[in-house]
């Protein structure tokens, strides 16, 4: 006999879960665009609780 120590979330619910990480992608892009460095600072505190006055970016080639 199978045991199944997790189930699957139910599709309804891996569709909205799915749209709202779309959603803060997004937006967090928009708002890189819009503010530049700010905006990776301000956003960069907000998902890592971490804050930086300046970011170093290299171009990576892409």
């Amino acid at each position: 006999m199978v045991e199944y120590l997790k189930k699957s979330k139910p599709e309804s619910e891996k569709a909205k879960e799915e749209a709202n990480v779309r959603s803060v992608v997004e937006t967090s892009l928009l708002e890189i665009e819009r503010d530049g460095d700010q905006a990776v600072c301000a956003i960069s505190e907000k998902f890592d609780d971490y804050f930086s006055q300046k970011f170093l970016l290299k171009y990576s080639g892409y």
